[in-house]
């Protein structure tokens, strides 16, 4: 899905993550996000999940931003339950 189409679906379904926040577009260190940014280092899309102390997990890398959103939308759902 395109990020416009991420946006309208998070923004009709209001999914309740408690704490965890959503990042798009850029990583942001702190507590409890779970976002995706394109590193222009590595040339990639990555999905990152924070800790509550801040470290950062790297969960999956593509070169596409169509799959990146789609298995954000995914993992957003999957924390939702």
């Amino acid at each position: 899905m395109t990020k416009d189409e991420f946006k309208t679906k998070i923004e009709t379904e209001k999914p309740y993550l408690g704490d965890r926040k959503i990042i798009l577009n850029k990583f942001v260190p702190g507590s409890f996000i779970l976002g995706l940014y394109f590193s222009e280092q590595d040339n990639i899309w990555k999905i990152y999940e924070t800790t509550e102390r801040g470290s950062e997990y790297v969960i999956f890398t593509t070169n596409r931003e169509e799959e990146a959103y789609d298995l954000l939308y995914k993992l957003i759902i999957f924390h939702k339950s």
